[in-house]
């Protein structure tokens, strides 16, 4: 059977194409992708077992790890989020886990001249190594616990509440109420407030920082950065970029400042 042969295109990736062959993920190499595999590197010396692990370049060029079992809360066009990443246990979990990530990080020396991808408005360093994309379609879950974080591509310097604040708005979540209950499955409307303390407890986030004005900034900079590449012509940020995320993305805007 060819290497061609025995891919698996895996679903809900917005970055191209993401292929897996047996126990190796293969996706498109950027000029992120040498601090990216740095980092997977770093993670494995210290012993942190949150993210899969760096493979190097295959034949066709694509960047290479391994494949971290489990499940992700992604809903894609043949399933629904499963339903325990509504529960407490593991919006706790997904705090402890960015808690051991940070601290993972400390330390981390990135190569010469590192290419990060950074948002429009996104701080340019920070004490840590931000994931930057902690939501439930990129948690990996065993048993229902949250054990791994995958795709690393917007992985850069920053502050920790920049992660944070990320991390509520896809987790708690900060999406108005109609979409919670009709799309994700809610009974009802979250109790926002109490899972922001759950989850910042679970973290041991001690720090007096406007966290809601960080998330601002942060939906704030995904709208700016995607207008402008959209604009350019990126071909992440296509016509359904502009017709369909964009403008949720001003809908949570909204909602956020209005908590």
């Amino acid at each position: 059977m060819t290497d061609r042969g025995q891919e698996i295109e895996l679903e809900g990736s917005t970055q191209g194409p993401v292929v897996r062959i047996g126990d190796t993920v293969r996706r498109l190499a950027r000029e992120q992708t040498p601090a990216v595999q740095a980092l997977l590197r770093h993670f494995e010396a210290v012993g942190f077992d949150g993210a899969p692990g760096a493979l190097g370049i295959d034949g066709q060029g694509r960047e290479k790890q391994s494949f971290v079992p489990g499940e992700v809360g992604v809903r894609t066009a043949s399933r629904r989020p499963p339903g325990y990443i509504r529960t407490d246990a593991y919006l706790q979990g997904v705090g402890r886990l960015l808690r051991r990530m940070h601290d993972a990080t400390r330390g981390f020396v990135p190569p010469p001249e590192p290419s990060w991808v950074q948002l429009i408005g996104q701080p340019a360093d920070g004490e840590v190594i931000c994931h930057n994309d902690v939501g439930p379609y990129n948690i990996v879950c065993r048993g229902q616990v949250p054990v791994a974080f995958i795709d690393w591509d917007e992985s850069a310097p920053g502050p920790r509440e920049w992660d944070i604040a990320y991390a509520l708005y896809r987790c708690v979540p900060f999406y108005p109420d109609e979409i919670c209950v009709h799309v994700l499955d809610w009974p009802g409307a979250p109790d926002r407030h109490r899972r922001t303390r759950l989850f910042l407890d679970a973290y041991g986030w001690q720090e007096k920082v406007a966290l809601f004005e960080v998330m601002e900034r942060r939906i704030a900079a995904m709208i700016s950065t995607g207008t402008q590449r959209h604009a350019a012509g990126h071909p992440i940020y296509d016509d359904r970029w502009e017709a369909v995320i964009l403008p949720r993305l001003h809908r949570d805007l909204e909602f956020v400042r209005c908590q």
